[in-house]
Parts: structure tokens; sequence; C-alpha cells
């Protein structure tokens, strides 16, 4: 028997909004019927607005992630965020702003995504679409809420041991593997999206491994005690609002 075709762009993105809301039959097929553009991004290219030769396009990402920046009155970028498979991207855009300046593509990233003037015509036709998009923003927010909290007030290792429990969380939405993998990112990378140095960030990761909380790997790190890793980063996944 041959395998069943894969989904489409637009079957993707009505499976991903349905985690969120439960859309009308109707809506599905406004969000179907859209422009979908599935598209691999090569490793580490920048975008954003249109530079660097790559439009920043409303849409989601299905595989890889993003590591999203902004840049200080002196030009330094700084790290402010991360998209993961599943998240939106370039929402801003729908509504006509532009809030992050640069956006770095990780290894293996691929988006699904549309033109913004398209997405707003369908926000008009079905009204359950900007109610999900919404909450997908809300989710943004809360993230970025709790991320003020670990920076504030959290050492650094409850920084990474909270950031690798967040990561695996929405990695695999409520549903994780016994050793869940977090890969992609360099240690330059986890400093900055932690606030901490690259050689905090190495010494605290050597001291985990030591531990047996985790395994160091080449661009991988596996999570061996999330029991653990939970209780030293004062994890409470509630925030994520996953379901």
């Amino acid at each position: 028997m041959a395998d069943p075709p894969p989904p489409s762009p637009g079957d993707l993105i009505v499976t991903r909004l349905r985690r969120v809301l439960d859309l009308p039959p109707d809506d599905a097929e406004v969000i179907r019927g859209l422009s979908w553009n599935l598209r691999a991004v090569p490793d580490y290219r920048s975008a954003a607005g249109g530079t660097y030769g790559m439009e920043l396009r409303p849409g989601f990402i299905v595989s890889g992630g993003v590591i999203k920046s902004r840049h200080r009155a002196d030009g330094v970028k700084e790290t402010v965020g991360l998209a993961l498979p599943g998240d939106p991207l370039g929402l801003d855009a729908v509504f006509g702003r532009e809030m992050i300046d640069e956006v770095i593509y990780l290894p293996g990233t691929t988006l699904v995504d549309t033109d913004a003037a398209a997405l707003r015509r369908a926000m008009t036709m079905a009204p359950s679409i900007p109610v999900a998009l919404g909450t997908l923003l809300i989710g943004d927010l809360s993230i970025a809420e709790q991320w003020i909290l670990c920076l504030g007030r959290f050492d650094a290792m409850q920084r990474i041991c909270h950031l690798f429990c967040e990561l695996s969380a929405r990695m695999h939405a409520g549903d994780e593997p016994r050793n869940p993998v977090v890969a992609g990112l360099t240690q330059d990378q986890i400093a900055d999206l932690v606030g901490l140095t690259p050689v905090h960030v190495n010494r605290t990761l050597h001291v985990l491994a030591k531990t047996g909380c985790i395994t160091l790997g080449r661009g991988y790190v596996r999570l061996d005690d999330l029991s653990t890793l939970h209780s030293r980063g004062g994890f409470d996944g509630r925030y994520l609002g996953l379901r």
C-alpha cells in the first residue's frame, strides 16, 4: 500500500491553529485557501524586513528554529527570543509593524509562510483566525514574562536548567520522550539566551554532565534527568499554555 501524501502547507497551519482554538470548518477552509509557501532556509541565514535578500513573511516554523534579535543603539545585536517548530514567525508584519530587527535560522529550518495582506483579508473573512493568532501571541508574551523572571532572579544553573526544560516542553508539546535532545544551538547562542558569558555556560554544562543530568554531544545536548533539571531550574510549564 502506498504511503499517504504529506499534508499540504495549509493543512499544517490548520493543525497548528487547532492546538489553541477549535477552528470552524469554514474558517479552516479559508486558511487552506491562502497561498502558503513551504521552503527550506540555508543554515544560519539572516533575515528581517527584506534585508539580507530575504523578506520575513508571516508564517510558522515547521522544523529547525529561529533566534530573534534586536540591535542596541550602539549597533550591538542582542538575542531576545527563540522560535521553535509550531511557533509563529513574522506575525507583526500582518499588523504593519516590524518588531524584530533580525532573525537567524538554525540548521534544518523549514518555514511555511504567506503574504501579509492576504492573511489580513482572511482575518476579516474568518473571525476565528485573529482569535487563534492572538492566542499564539499571548503565548509569546507569557514566555517573555517568564524570562524576565529568569534573567532577573535566577542564577546560572537555574537559567540553563530552565531553558532546557522549556525547550524540551515546547519541542514535544507535552509528549516528551524519556531522554529528549536539544539540538542546533551553540554554547555561544545558549549564553545569549540566558544572559551569561560562554565561559560561564561551558562550566555549568560540564557540572550538569558530571552529575548525570545531561550528555554533551557534537551540536546537541541530551537531557538525561528531566526531573532533576525541573527541580534545579524551578520549572513549572503552565506558563507555556500547552494543551
